[in-house]
C-alpha cells in the first residue's frame, strides 16, 4: 500500500525526496496540522482521519477506500496511531535496492504471459469451415474458412472460466519468474569466476588477451528477447526512463565522459547546449523530429522512437547498448544495475532492420572491422559436434570501408 501513495518520476523513482528543502517545509506543515498529543501528553501521533490531508499536504493523493489499508500497513508498532517516525519510514523515497529490483523486473513480460493465460482457453486460431444445415463444410470466406473471434470467446466466459485462466496465468508466472532467476543465477555465477581468476591472475593480467564475447546458434534463435527481455509498449516513455543515469563513462572514439542523461538530452529536446562537448569532432546531431518529416514514399518510415535511438547509437552509447549486449566489460556491466535498455535497443534493431530492406550495397564493396587485444572464440576455429564454424556477435558490429579507420580500432 505505499506504492498507492507514491507518486511516481517517468524514471520510476518517488517524487518525494525527504533530503529536498520543499519536503523538509511541507512536513513541518504536516507536524503543525496532523500530529496530536496524547493523552498522556508524552508524544506526538498521527490519528487515523488526519492520514489523508497529511498525505495531501505532501502532495500524495489516495483514494478513501485505501485509507484504512494504508493506515495498517504504516502503524507497525500496532498501537492504533502513527508516530512521526512510522509516518516518515512510510513516505521516504524507497531505496536504491528497490529501484535496481524493479529495473529487472520491467524485463520480464507480463502482458505476453497473460495472454498465453487466455490463449489456453480459447484455442489457437486454426480456421474452421463453415457447415451448412445438413452439416456439410460451406464455402466460408474467399479461402473456405472462418477465423474464431478469440475477444467474443473470452467475452462470454464464465466466472469459472476466469478461475482456470487465473490458474493458468499464475502457474505461467511461477514458471517465468523461475526462468528469470535461473538466468540471474548463471549469470553472476559466471561474473564470479571471471572476478576469481582475475584475482588469481594478477601478476599476467596485464599481458592477458580476452576472448571475445559471442554467442552460439542456440544464443541466435533465442532471439533479442532471450538477451535483453521484452519492451514495454510505451517506447518513448520506457527510453526516457532506460536514460535517467547521470553515471559518467567514458566514449572511447570521442575521448570524452558523458551520461545516459546528457545524450538523452542532446537527441530529443531543442536545448542543444549539451553539444559543446562534441567540438572538434565530426559529428553533427540531427533533430530528430525533422528526419521523421523529411522521410518519403519508399522510405523505411522509420518511427520517431527508431531515428531516436540510431541517433543515439551513432553517439557515445554504443557503448553502453553493446555492454549490456556482450556483458562485457564486467564492472561496466556490473554498474548498469540491471538496466538493459531493452526497449532503447528493440527499437534500434527495428529500424537498423528497416533501414536494411532498402540499403543497396555497391557490387565489390569491402567492409573492414578492426580488433584489438581479442582472441577470436575457440567456435570459429572447431564446429562443436554436429554444429557449425562461426560464432554469434552480441552487439552490433560496426564496420567501415576505409580500412585506415578500421585499423585505428586494432591500436597496431
Amino acid at each position: 500500500y505505499t506504492a498507492k501513495i507514491a507518486a511516481k518520476n517517468p524514471d520510476g523513482t518517488y517524487l518525494l525526496d525527504w533530503d529536498d528543502k520543499d519536503t523538509q517545509d511541507r512536513i513541518k506543515t504536516v507536524k503543525e496540522l496532523k500530529l496530536r498529543s496524547t493523552t498522556s501528553g508524552d508524544a506526538e501521533v498521527m490519528p487515523k482521519e488526519n492520514l489523508k490531508g497529511a498525505l495531501e499536504v505532501l502532495g500524495l493523493r489516495v483514494a478513501d477506500d485505501d485509507i484504512d489499508a494504508i493506515f495498517e500497513t504504516m502503524d507497525t508498532s500496532g498501537d492504533k496511531s502513527l508516530d512521526f517516525n512510522e509516518f516518515k519510514l512510510a513516505i521516504q523515497r524507497p531505496s536504491q535496492t528497490l529501484a535496481e529490483i524493479e529495473r529487472w523486473t520491467s524485463s520480464i513480460n507480463l502482458t505476453q504471459l497473460v495472454a498465453v493465460g487466455f490463449l489456453e482457453f480459447v484455442g489457437n486460431d486454426r480456421p474452421f469451415r463453415k457447415k451448412d444445415k445438413s452439416g456439410n463444410a460451406g464455402p466460408g470466406g474467399d479461402d473456405g474458412t472462418q477465423r474464431k473471434d478469440p475477444l467474443k470467446i473470452i467475452s462470454e466466459a464464465s466466472e469459472d472460466d476466469f478461475n482456470s485462466i487465473a490458474d493458468a496465468v499464475l502457474d505461467g508466472c511461477k514458471k517465468l519468474l523461475q526462468k528469470y532467476h535461473r538466468e540471474l543465477k548463471v549469470a553472476y555465477e559466471a561474473l564470479k569466476k571471471q572476478k576469481l581468476g582475475k584475482a588469481n591472475d594478477d601478476d599476467i593480467s596485464k599481458f592477458a588477451i580476452n576472448t571475445m564475447s559471442c554467442g552460439t546458434i542456440s544464443a541466435f534463435y533465442e532471439g533479442l528477447g532471450g538477451r535483453v527481455g521484452f519492451p514495454n509498449v510505451k517506447f518513448f516513455e520506457a527510453m526516457n526512463k532506460e536514460h535517467k543515469s547521470k553515471s559518467k563513462f567514458l566514449a572511447p572514439n570521442y575521448k570524452i565522459e558523458t551520461c545516459p542523461a546528457d545524450e538523452w538530452k542532446i537527441v530529443t529536446t531543442t536545448d542543444k547546449s549539451y553539444e559543446r562537448q562534441y567540438e572538434g569532432h565530426s559529428r553533427k546531431i540531427p533533430n530528430y523530429k525533422e528526419l521523421e518529416k523529411s522521410q518519403k514514399d519508399g522510405d523505411s518510415k522509420l518511427k520517431d522512437v527508431e531515428i531516436i535511438a540510431i541517433i543515439l547509437y551513432t553517439g557515445p552509447m554504443y557503448v553502453l547498448y553493446n555492454c549490456v549486449l556482450r556483458r562485457w566489460p564486467d564492472k561496466m556491466f556490473e554498474e548498469l544495475n540491471g538496466n538493459f535498455y531493452t526497449a532503447t535497443i528493440h527499437c534500434l534493431v527495428s529500424g537498423i532492420t528497416k533501414i536494411s530492406k532498402i540499403t543497396r550495397i555497391p557490387e565489390g564493396l569491402m567492409l573492414y572491422r578492426g580488433f584489438g587485444g581479442l582472441k577470436l572464440p575457440k567456435e570459429f576455429y572447431v564446429a562443436p559436434e554436429g554444429g557449425y564454424k562461426g560464432f554469434v556477435e552480441w552487439g552490433f558490429m560496426s564496420t567501415t570501408s576505409d580500412k585506415s579507420v578500421a585499423t585505428q580500432y586494432t591500436g597496431v
